[in-house]
């Protein structure tokens, strides 16, 4: 165990992944700490709606953001190891599948939650200090609304680990989890535009409960009503219950 805590803490500060992750993250603070504009895509972001709120309010509307950067270290975390052939010595000479798993399921969450936090209010802090003049929410107020999207990032991390140990490799990993979303926007975006569709009950609902809509909606303290966040908040905790266990099941039955 002692030997695997030593190789995560390699693969998350040695590695050139490492410095592009954060050196990504902090490129995106720079920009919107300098420009009077948050650097983030989704289609439920309403550009013109967010001007109305703080700044630093509308980071966190943005953290759709997280959805991208985050695949990076569990990519580093778990493909790495399957790529380089170490799982099957590592469960061999060290830990069963399950443990194995689990082990991995934590330290993936746990990176991923704290960076989540580490970011939203390191950039509350600086821009305190930047902008020590332009408006901005109580810090209460902020810290709840980040909170708020806590579940989702949850979620997403464990269909992230599912995903990792399902593929086990790099490029069906980046493919399925970059380019299917992506391609499920701009679909998505294309049936809003089009007058007999954008109407439908169906896909009015699709697009209310879509990911960049949802941490939009969280981050602004907006409420649709009819049970909306209920609704968010019991489906990210069964998928990511569901995601947890599809994972751990499938790994301990597939061969190494």
């Amino acid at each position: 165990m002692i030997n695997m805590i030593r190789a995560e803490k390699y693969r998350l500060t040695k590695t050139k992944g490492f410095y592009i992750f954060w050196g990504l993250i902090l490129l995106i603070i720079g920009l919107d700490l300098a420009t009077n504009s948050i650097g983030t895509i989704g289609l439920g972001i309403g550009i013109d709606e967010m001007v109305t709120y703080s700044k630093d309010i509308m980071f966190v509307m943005g953290n759709f953001n997280f959805y991208f950067l985050l695949l990076m270290p569990i990519f580093s975390i778990i493909i790495g190891e399957f790529t380089d052939r170490i799982v099957k010595n590592t469960i061999s000479s060290a830990t069963s599948k399950g443990r194995y798993f689990i082990y991995k399921y934590v330290i993936c969450v746990g990176y991923g939650l704290l960076v989540f936090l580490v970011v939203n209010i390191g950039f509350y802090g600086l821009y305190i200090i930047i902008r020590p003049n332009n408006p901005r929410a109580d810090f209460g107020l902020f810290l709840t609304r980040v909170m708020s999207q806590v579940p989702v990032i949850l979620m997403l991390l464990s269909v992230f680990v599912m995903a990792a140990f399902l593929m086990r490799k790099g490029a069906a990993y980046n493919s399925v989890m970059i380019l299917l979303p992506f391609l499920f926007e701009v679909i998505l975006g294309i049936c809003m535009n089009i007058p007999g569709l954008k109407n439908i009950d169906v896909l009015l609902k699709i697009v209310k409960y879509e990911l960049s809509t949802v941490m939009y909606n969280l981050g602004g303290g907006i409420d649709p009503g009819a049970g909306y966040f209920r609704n968010v908040m019991i489906g990210c905790f069964a998928i990511t219950v569901i995601s947890f266990v599809i994972g751990y099941r499938s790994f301990k039955k597939r061969e190494l």
